[in-house]
């Protein structure tokens, strides 16, 4: 899914012409793996490595170790850089030298990005893959069912939903008691009003005070 929200990698391994296939981006493309991680190196990305263009030298070669020995990159910056170079898919690395001259752009690297979701724009702050997963999740949860059923029953109550979630974590430790509480919150506990609607007891009082009958809200 975020691979599917990505400007890196809008741009598909198959079928691309050798313009197409300069103007994508190299960081954060689920193509271009490192230990079977998508990768990036803000140095490179500030030096202008953005694109697999910039991969090419001004001879329209495979940039290599020995054509950068004396650049503007560092050391560590020139491993990287090799690194980036081995991780390309090889049909990328075998066309490369044919993109032809390369053309002006301009990338900012911002610590705010912009999502275009179902028509919507999404503003996230250094956002991360777990940030964005979280806004595209947003746009197709709904709320569970027992939610409405309370809300019914406390109309007069203004219910803090995200709060009440966040109960069974904030002042329970054993598991058994959040169990409960996760139970109620999603009105599947088993009483003995339920139990005797199903034929499996006698009475459907409650089990403790046995002058009710054993309901949630009791």
């Amino acid at each position: 899914m975020f691979a599917e929200h990505s400007a890196a990698t809008a741009v598909s391994v198959q079928c691309l012409n050798n313009n197409t296939r300069a103007d994508t981006i190299i960081w954060d493309n689920k193509h271009i793996c490192v230990d079977n991680k998508s990768i990036f190196h803000r140095a490179l990305f500030q030096k202008g490595i953005i694109t697999l263009e910039d991969l090419v030298s001004e001879s329209n070669d495979l940039i290599s170790k020995q054509s950068l020995n004396n650049s503007i990159f560092t050391p560590t910056e020139l491993f990287l850089l090799m690194q980036v170079i081995d991780a390309l898919p090889v049909q990328w690395r075998n066309s490369l030298a044919l993109c032809g001259q390369k053309r002006d752009k301009t990338f900012v690297l911002k610590d705010h990005i912009k999502l275009r979701i179902n028509d919507q724009e999404v503003l996230l702050d250094k956002a991360a893959a777990k940030d964005i997963y979280g806004e595209i999740r947003s746009k197709y949860e709904t709320a569970p069912t027992a939610q409405a059923k309370y809300a019914e029953q406390y109309s007069s109550v203004c219910l803090e939903w995200k709060e009440i979630y966040n109960l069974p974590f904030k002042v329970l430790n054993d598991k058994k008691s959040r169990e409960f509480q996760y139970k109620t919150l999603n009105r599947y506990l088993t009483t003995n009003a339920f139990l005797h609607k199903i034929g499996l007891i006698a009475s459907p009082l409650c089990t403790f005070c046995g002058a009710e009958s054993e309901s949630l809200e009791h």
